[in-house]
């Protein structure tokens, strides 16, 4: 136990040394509030997947079958999320939805979700890197092997979970598909139960190491 603890209060002093070490860490929220850009970014992220699932893109049938998984999942509680940020709002779009979810009708789901993203815009505020990302990328670092690296570089994980390369997709994405699903992501979703442990500026340093680090094979 003491073992442990000490472990821990290691690793918050490392987190600490190089939070000082970079300015940019933000704590502030978007204009519209945490709850809406969550909604907002949800709603992306849930898009994307269901595209990939109809893409044609090289998934096996059980990496297809955990996207469509993790869709349905957020669909169950995306009435709580809109409930916390706009009011009781939008039933009707999301019994469709997990209607269409449930067929699975994919191209009616993805549609609701393209209506209900224009209604619910995501809020991108501190979540770019800045122009001279040095600084912020050693701290991305510091933050990817506190939080990240276990489950993204190597590990015992299935092959069949959608957990996807972060360096290549900080460096390949579009950042209108990329920074909500950092920003849903680090949260972390049913399997994880992680509540959002980073500030936009942690994101932003995570993003701005991932992109200036090699690789990894």
């Amino acid at each position: 136990m003491k073992t442990r603890f000490a472990g821990t209060c290691l690793a918050a002093a490392v987190l600490i040394a190089a939070a000082l070490l970079w300015p940019g860490i933000a704590t502030a929220e978007g204009p519209l509030g945490e709850d809406m850009r969550r909604v907002a970014a949800e709603l992306i992220v849930m898009r994307d997947d269901a595209e990939r699932i109809i893409s044609g893109e090289d998934l096996t049938e059980r990496q297809r079958e955990a996207l469509a998984a993790r869709v349905r999942g957020a669909a169950s509680y995306l009435p709580l999320l809109l409930r916390k940020a706009d009011g009781n709002r939008r039933s009707d779009e999301i019994a469709a939805l997990r209607a269409a979810l449930a067929e699975p009708d994919w191209s009616t789901a993805i549609g609701i979700l393209a209506r209900l993203s224009e209604t619910y815009p995501f809020d991108a505020t501190g979540l770019r890197p800045p122009a001279d990302a040095e600084e912020a990328a050693k701290f991305g670092q510091t933050l990817h092997e506190a939080y990240c690296i276990s489950c993204h570089e190597g590990g015992e994980n299935p092959d069949w979970l959608p957990i996807p390369n972060l360096f290549e997709m900080a460096k390949t994405m579009p950042e209108e598909r990329l920074l909500p699903r950092f920003y849903n992501g680090i949260r972390g979703d049913a399997s994880t139960a992680l509540a959002q442990p980073m500030s936009a500026g942690d994101i932003a340093a995570l993003i701005a190491y991932y992109r200036r680090a090699p690789t990894p094979e």
